[in-house]
């Protein structure tokens, strides 16, 4: 089924060490130094509405897309023509009001990116982070997944909650546009990027 990445705003505060963030947000403002950094819910229903309803619609992109306070619109939006909607997310920036929304939701996978020891996000859980994780993990009407990189543990305040039965993705380090010089880099295919 074809997909489409949705970024919902520029320059990720998380800043994964296996993320292009510089590359990304310099390439973003070359033309334009004052181009957006949030994309509006206008543009995106622009957008979203020349996309076929068979196309999956994913929030990941280059950004926690929760520091974009109209992602939870973006994404009801997207889910209520009847879209498949993935959310890619730390949680960092979702709102107890967004879990309300999402739990409403019927075609959704949250996919949850935890924090781990070896600190591969740059963000450390807050309170109120713990309490929304805890709400979800406890609410078995959530679809959700959580993920972790490989030949990584999670920190204590999360590794207490999860139940050892419990099943989480593994999720091997990627190299992302040649971060990461310990990895090797995916293949470049040049030319323009079009939509089908």
């Amino acid at each position: 089924m074809p997909e489409i990445d949705i970024t919902t705003s520029v320059s990720c505060k998380i800043w994964c060490k296996y993320c292009p963030q510089a590359a990304f947000v310099k390439s973003y403002y070359k033309n334009n130094k004052d181009a957006p950094r949030m994309m509006s819910m206008g543009v995106f229903k622009t957008c979203i509405d020349k996309i076929p309803l068979d196309w999956v619609v994913n929030f990941s992109g280059f950004c926690e897309p929760f520091q974009n306070d109209q992602c939870i619109k973006m994404i009801s939006y997207a889910s209520q023509q009847g879209r498949f909607v993935n959310i890619y997310t730390t949680l960092r920036g979702f709102t107890e009001k967004d879990l309300a929304i999402i739990s409403c939701l019927e075609n959704y996978n949250l996919l949850i990116h935890l924090p781990s020891k070896l600190q591969e996000m740059k963000f450390t859980p807050s309170p109120e982070y713990l309490k929304i994780f805890k709400a979800i993990y406890n609410d078995d009407k959530i679809k959700k997944r959580f993920v972790i990189h490989e030949d990584d543990e999670f920190i204590p305040e999360i590794a207490q909650v999860l139940d050892h039965g419990y099943k989480y993705v593994l999720h091997p380090l990627h190299d992302r546009g040649g971060s990461l010089d310990n990895l090797p880099s995916h293949d470049y295919r040049p030319g323009k990027i079009v939509c089908p």
